[in-house]
């Protein structure tokens, strides 16, 4: 005998709005039963609403149930889809943490290392001044010394010719004295024009003020991306976005195009430079692979080139007697040089690296790129792009307001950015203008490359963020390359166009070299 009796029932055959009637009708669209009041005044304009007297048998609702079993079960599966992926969304930001943690840790490490450098130049500066003004007034103060001894000495000849001497003695010591007092008058007059009082006083560079405003390094932000789940099998209209389907055209080029996100990058590469030949750590603002496939580097903060093997070996090191911005190689012959904040380009035999030409823009020259013959520049302030030919002609890409920043050319595409503005332009080599958008983000722009499908990739300079954006051909999409998702700090990127790499120069001295596959 089953003694439990019947359980309690929760659901309730009453009116929600009226607690005393009894349901007797089923609206489908506001999913409620209702009475028969509720249902002659609130529910007489909605569609399907049954009685549920006149539902189906018991028999239909156990089929009912079972199929609402089954969906339950589906329903199920998706929250519980959801959840082991909100917790794996968990434990990937707790990962991202302590990723951002090391490389913040790495950036004031650097930082550091940086400030002690600079410490150690300033005291060596201070020493070598303070000891060379020490030595001059050194030099002065022994001079004075022995002149006054002279002096002292004819005081005491003196004093013995007019107590022991002979009247010739006596008038000889006077005159004598009286020639040493004018000789000593003349020099204290002429002395007297260029003595100097030294003191040593310490500027802070505007620079360094600029850094000392600064109330942080970066900003840590969130990435929101849709994460959609498949509802298929629940057979419901969940509340996605619309999707227009358009049909692709069949042309190479438009496969290409729907591919752009596809290309892959494999790592072949990647070392440290050494820098033994120097103490300063390499300040690189452009880059570029030479005849060889080694790569020349612009050191804009130690006015230098350096030549890198592919191990790290800097094996050549060139002083220039200004601050370079970018360079370029030409052929097999010419490396051009673009100065920082100056109209002039430097062109440079590549085997000797001795100047054989220089230059003269219109305006300051920033970004630097070559394409078979032609020589790609940015001309800054109202200019815009120079594509120099080797016969010396000049297609001039015109634009209003443009700043300095990294440039690259491919034989179908011109790519250029704006560093500070966050801009990137793409144009045909004729001048028409493909697309311009901006690149949403913390920091600037400070590499750029075409990869062989004519898609972008963007390095972004930005301390703790991960910041290499490719952009596809139209520029109509972008996304954050995964595979390039650990590098911090990106400076400057370059494309050797035969063999498919790609030169990737982050953080403080690292190089990574890149296949397109």
């Amino acid at each position: 005998m089953d003694l439990r009796g019947k359980p309690d029932i929760k659901i309730s055959e009453h009116c929600e709005k009226h607690e005393s009637k009894e349901i007797v009708s089923w609206c489908p669209v506001h999913d409620v039963g209702v009475c028969a009041e509720c249902q002659g005044n609130d529910h007489s304009d909605c569609d399907g609403v049954e009685s549920v007297s006149e539902i189906a048998s018991i028999a239909q609702l156990n089929s009912d149930f079972k199929t609402l079993k089954i969906k339950f079960g589906n329903i199920r599966k998706v929250y519980k889809k959801l959840q082991r992926e909100r917790e794996g969304n968990i434990e990937s930001v707790k990962t991202q943490k302590v990723q951002i943690r090391d490389e913040i840790r790495k950036l004031r490490e650097n930082l550091n290392y940086h400030l002690i450098e600079l410490e150690n130049k300033l005291i060596s500066q201070l020493d070598k001044t303070c000891e060379k003004y020490a030595t001059n007034l050194s030099g002065e103060i022994i001079d004075y010394k022995y002149r006054s001894a002279v002096l002292d000495s004819h005081d005491d000849e003196s004093a013995k010719a007019k107590e022991y001497g002979s009247n010739l003695q006596i008038i000889l010591a006077a005159k004598k004295g009286m020639a040493i007092a004018k000789h000593e008058v003349e020099h204290l007059t002429k002395l007297n024009e260029t003595i100097r009082n030294y003191s040593v006083e310490f500027t802070l560079a505007e620079a360094i003020k600029d850094v000392l405003n600064i109330k942080s390094l970066g900003s840590v932000d969130t990435i929101e991306a849709n994460a959609y789940v498949n509802l298929e099998m629940l057979n419901i209209n969940p509340f996605l976005p619309s999707i227009k389907t358009v049909k692709p055209k069949t042309s190479i080029e438009n496969k290409e195009d729907n591919r752009w996100h596809r290309t892959r990058l494999k790592r072949s590469k990647e070392f440290n430079m050494n820098t033994s030949l120097d103490k300063f750590l390499p300040e690189v603002s452009g880059a570029a692979f030479m005849p060889d496939e080694s790569i020349i580097l612009a050191d804009t903060a130690h006015k230098r080139l350096l030549h890198v093997k592919d191990k790290g070996q800097i094996f050549q090191e060139v002083s220039l007697p200004f601050e370079p911005f970018d360079v370029a190689v030409l052929g097999n012959s010419k490396l051009f040089i673009s100065m920082l904040n100056d109209r002039r380009v430097d062109v440079r035999d590549i085997s000797t690296m001795e100047q054989i030409d220089e230059l003269i823009l219109p305006s300051n020259a920033s970004g630097l790129n070559a394409f078979e013959d032609s020589l790609l520049v940015v001309v800054c302030e109202k200019t815009g792009l120079y594509l120099v030919g080797s016969d010396n002609s000049i297609n001039i890409i015109s634009m209003k307001h443009n700043d300095e920043g990294p440039v690259d050319i491919n034989a179908e595409t011109i790519s250029y950015a704006e560093t500070k503005k966050c801009l990137v332009h793409s144009y045909t080599h004729s001048g028409k203008r493909k697309f311009t958008l901006k690149v949403d983000g913390f920091g600037y722009i400070h590499g750029i490359a075409l990869l062989k499908d004519s898609s972008i990739l963007v390095a972004k300079l930005s301390p703790g963020r991960h910041s290499i954006t490719h952009i596809s051909q139209d520029g109509k999409d972008k996304m954050l390359r995964l595979e390039l998702n650990e590098i911090a700090s990106p400076r400057s990127l370059a494309v050797h166009r035969k063999k498919r790499k790609l030169l990737l120069v982050h953080g403080v001295r690292k190089i990574s070299i890149f296949q397109e596959l």
